[in-house]
């Protein structure tokens, strides 16, 4: 995992081992911290824009690493229509 971050952060140490030194809850938010130097970020893939124009470029984990998802949502409450449109089509992702 070291050498995952090897060369991430400003520190002029670049032997310093890797630790978690800030979370944050939007992509645009770590996109931001990575994009100024701040250190480097772990994400699934497609979560941040590695476009050209973004300066950012992603890694994949070598083993990967799988996760389970999950959704959820009230049951005896009604979906609003942009909610429903949404599992709609998470349904037609997840049975092809």
């Amino acid at each position: 995992m070291s050498r995952i971050f090897a060369g991430c952060s400003r520190s002029s140490d670049r032997s310093s081992s890797a630790g978690v030194v800030a979370s944050c809850s939007s992509s645009s938010g770590v996109s931001c911290f990575v994009e100024e130097g701040y250190g480097c970020a772990i994400c699934p893939a497609g979560l941040v824009d590695t476009s050209g124009e973004s300066g950012l470029v992603f890694r994949p984990l070598e083993p990967p690493v799988y996760t389970k998802l999950a959704i959820a949502w009230k049951k005896s409450q009604p979906l609003a229509p942009a909610a429903a449109a949404f599992l709609d089509e998470l349904r037609a992702v997840i049975s092809d």
